[in-house]
């Protein structure tokens, strides 16, 4: 049997997904231009807590 979580937790568990789809995309697109080390490196910390946050869900 399983347990009715809601739609809310549906939704925030895709918005998760989406975010981290976004956050890796990001990286990629940056990663070439050495101006933007530093941006990368905070997009892959923010990226370790989405997908902690995923693994809740």
């Amino acid at each position: 049997m399983e347990i009715y979580k809601g739609e809310d937790f549906y939704e925030k568990q895709a918005s998760l997904i989406e975010c981290h789809t976004c956050l890796e995309n990001a990286i990629d697109c940056l990663k070439p231009f050495d101006e933007f080390k530093d941006e990368v490196d905070y997009i892959k910390i923010a990226l370790i807590e989405v997908k902690k946050k995923e693994e809740e869900y």
